[in-house]
C-alpha cells in the first residue's frame, strides 16, 4: 500500500505541470486609409495588331504600321522613350468548328506614350488611330507624389486599427496590450491603377475619365488585452 501511494504522490505533480496555460485574451482589428492625388502625367497605350498568312508577313506588316504610328506621334513631339514600342508578340490564329483550322497569324505590339499635358490626349488618340493603331489599350495615370502618400496611408491605416481596438477594450473595462501580429498590404498599386477608358469626343477633345491616382492601404492587427 505504501508503494502505491508513493507512486501516486510522484505522478500528480507531473500531470499538473503538463497542463498548458490558457492563452491570454486578445482582440483583432483592421484599419484602412485612402488618399486621392491629382495625376501629374498619363501613360497611354496603343495596340497595333496585324494579320497575315505567315508569321513573318504578320510581323513585317506590324513593324511597318508601328513605324507609321511612331512617325505620327513624332510629328506631335513624342520621340524616343516618350513613344516607345513594347510587348511584341506573334501567334497563330485558329478557328474551332468541327476541327481546328489555321486562319492566319496575328502580330501585336503596344506603343506607349508618356504625356504630361493631358489636355492633348484627344489629339494623340486621333493621330495614333489614324496612323494605324487598332485600339487604345488603356491609360495609366501617375502621380509623382504617390510613394510619399503611400507611407502616409500606412501610418493612417495603423492608427485606424488602433483606435478601433482601444475603443473595444475600453468598452469592456480593459486596456490594450502589446501587438501579437500584424499583416499589411496595399489595396491597389497606386502607380499602376490602370483602367480601360471610355472615350468621349466632347468639348476639349480629351477622354472623359477621372485624372487622379488612388493610394490606399489596409492593415490587420492582433493585440493582447492587458490583465
Amino acid at each position: 500500500m505504501r508503494r502505491v501511494l508513493l507512486v501516486v504522490s510522484v505522478c500528480v505533480p507531473i500531470l499538473l505541470g503538463a497542463q498548458a496555460p490558457a492563452p491570454p485574451p486578445e482582440v483583432s482589428t483592421s484599419g484602412f486609409a485612402e488618399v486621392r492625388l491629382p495625376a501629374d502625367r498619363v501613360l497611354m497605350r496603343f495596340v497595333v495588331q496585324t494579320g497575315a498568312a505567315t508569321a513573318v508577313q504578320a510581323a513585317s506588316l506590324n513593324g511597318d504600321r508601328v513605324r507609321r504610328v511612331q512617325a505620327a506621334l513624332a510629328a506631335l513631339g513624342f520621340r524616343g522613350n516618350d513613344a516607345r514600342a513594347t510587348g511584341f508578340s506573334v501567334a497563330p490564329n485558329y478557328e474551332y468548328r468541327e476541327q481546328r483550322r489555321l486562319v492566319d497569324y496575328q502580330a501585336r505590339t503596344q506603343v506607349e506614350v508618356n504625356l504630361k499635358d493631358m489636355e492633348r490626349m484627344g489629339a494623340i488618340i486621333d493621330a495614333a488611330l489614324g496612323a494605324g493603331a487598332t485600339e487604345v489599350g488603356g491609360m495609366q495615370f501617375i502621380s509623382d507624389t504617390a510613394e510619399k502618400a503611400r507611407i502616409g496611408t500606412i501610418a493612417a491605416a495603423f492608427a485606424d486599427a488602433k483606435t478601433e481596438a482601444s475603443a473595444l477594450v475600453a468598452a469592456a473595462g480593459r486596456q490594450l496590450g502589446p501587438i501579437l501580429s500584424m499583416t499589411t498590404g496595399s489595396v491597389a498599386r497606386p502607380m499602376q491603377a490602370m483602367e480601360r477608358a471610355q472615350f468621349s469626343t466632347a468639348a476639349a477633345g480629351a477622354p472623359s475619365v477621372e485624372r487622379e491616382v488612388v493610394v490606399s492601404y489596409q492593415v490587420q492587427v492582433r493585440w493582447a488585452i492587458a490583465p
